[in-house]
């Protein structure tokens, strides 16, 4: 089933109505009579959604939408509200700026599934966003911070013109926000410069269906707008590009004639929502980005370089004429009798003097190369696209001038001196198909370990070098 939905209404008739509706929409569907059992099965039987409607007798609908919301686990439950086109302007806001959907009876059945459809998929973004960034999830360090909103942006793509002008003007004196009209007629010009829209008012009188369809389709695939949340006002007898509209999952939908201060709640309840998923994708990206990073250098760590090197092995990573026909190289370097900085000078000297080198291997590479600290003081770096000749030049390079780089010590009068040994070893991208089970990137990191060994061996700051890898 798509999901359990709370139904509270007094009225028995209006319970039974709604829920052979919503059954119709293959929905779960469970009743409450008034406030305290709606809050009680709430509690108990954790719904997936919650609908109101305005014959709750004797309860404010917006107190009770906030004591759902206080309850423990419930902050993101999804609210709708099936109220009546006569309600009180002052109600019918206070409502808009708490509730996900204000839905205004008469409505039809295919457009009261869409909405509910659309709360439910609304509500699954939010919590597959806010598993991979919350606390808890691998690899990452902190928890889900609560979301702090702020001032932000909403785009009003309106035909020019008077009408366009008029709704930017009563918007203006109850938002604090800040709006920009857009010519719906050709809005990306604007759209792509200036300020990232946190949301899109489209206001569309006289738009056909299918021109409002392409045009909410361009707005979700656009860079600038894909993740903003969007508000259609559509003309009262729209029902069909209302319905097209929210199939298409576009946030909210208002036909008729709309009190502005109603449609300002109404976008500032939407900025909220972006804002609050924008904070949620940023601690994602932040984490997946910790999750492959070494905190001390900034380098890649080994979680991220050893499946690079089995990309670059497949001819996936730097793909091209270069990789495949030249080959790459795959270089492990240490530091040499990087123990006695630490016993000398302190672990943090040893970091100082980590830092130091990770930032002259930054400048050594290409943008194309991976660098990535895998060890204490070791260090994988892959090169992909390069001759033999090349890549050994780039290891002696490497290891001649850090040995020539006095590394200066916080307290210290005297700088510090380092080396680094190589092994470096040449691979050509595909070799590790051949094998059933692959393995290319595995022979390639023994044969240069033993290459380094062999640095070590034969008196360190040097680079040795195997011949290209049968691997």
């Amino acid at each position: 089933m798509p999901g359990k939905i709370l139904i509270a209404d007094p009225v028995a008739t209006n319970r039974i109505v709604l829920k052979v509706r919503l059954s119709a929409g293959h929905f779960e569907v469970t009743q409450a009579s008034d406030a305290a059992e709606t809050l009680r099965r709430t509690r108990e039987e954790s719904p997936d959604l919650v609908l109101l409607t305005g014959g709750l007798a004797g309860e404010s609908l917006a107190t009770l939408v906030d004591a759902l919301r206080a309850l423990p686990g419930q902050a993101d439950l999804p609210i709708a509200a099936l109220v009546s086109d006569r309600l009180p302007e002052a109600e019918r806001r206070a409502l808009a700026t708490r509730v996900d959907a204000l839905i205004i009876r008469p409505t039809s059945d295919a457009i009261l599934m869409a909405r509910l459809r659309g709360l439910l998929s609304q509500r699954n973004c939010l919590r597959d966003l806010s598993l991979q960034a919350g606390d808890g999830a691998p690899g990452f360090a902190e928890p889900a911070a609560p979301p702090l909103h702020h001032p932000g942006h909403v785009a009003i793509l309106a035909p020019q013109g008077a009408p366009g002008q008029m709704l930017l003007r009563g918007l203006a004196r109850h938002l604090r926000h800040t709006l920009r009209l857009v010519d719906a007629a050709a809005p990306f010009p604007a759209l792509n410069t200036g300020p990232r829209p946190d949301v899109v008012l489209l206001y569309l009188p006289d738009m056909g269906d299918r021109a409002a369809r392409e045009l909410f389709a361009e707005l979700r695939t656009a860079r600038a707008t894909r993740h903003a949340a969007a508000l259609a006002l559509l003309d009262s007898g729209a029902e069909e590009t209302a319905l097209h509209l929210l199939e298409a999952r576009i946030e909210d939908v208002l036909m008729g004639r709309t009190d502005a201060r109603e449609l300002a709640a109404r976008c500032d309840r939407l900025l909220s929502q972006s804002q609050t998923l924008d904070q949620l994708r940023r601690q994602t990206r932040d984490g997946i980005r910790a999750s492959v990073t070494d905190p001390l250098t900034g380098l890649y760590n080994r979680r991220f370089a050893l499946p690079f090197l089995e990309r670059v092995c497949k001819g996936q990573e730097g793909a091209g004429r270069g990789t495949m026909e030249t080959g790459f190289a795959v270089m492990l370097a240490d530091l040499d009798f990087f123990k006695n900085i630490n016993d000398k000078f302190g672990h943090s000297g040893g970091d100082q003097v980590l830092r130091h080198v990770a930032d002259h291997f930054r400048r050594c590479l290409r943008d194309c190369d991976m660098v990535a600290r895998i060890g204490g003081e070791e260090f994988l770096l892959v090169c992909p696209g390069v001759a033999a000749d090349e890549a050994r030049q780039t290891a002696d390079r490497i290891c001649r001038q850090i040995a020539d780089t006095a590394i200066p010590l916080t307290g210290l009068p005297q700088p510090v001196h380092i080396t680094v040994s190589i092994g470096l070893v040449m691979g050509r991208a595909g070799r590790g198909e051949l094998s059933p089970t692959g393995g290319q990137a595995e022979k390639l990191l023994a044969q240069a370990d033993a290459a380094l060994y062999a640095s070590k061996s034969h008196g360190r700051n040097t680079v040795t070098y195997q011949p290209r890898s049968a691997a």
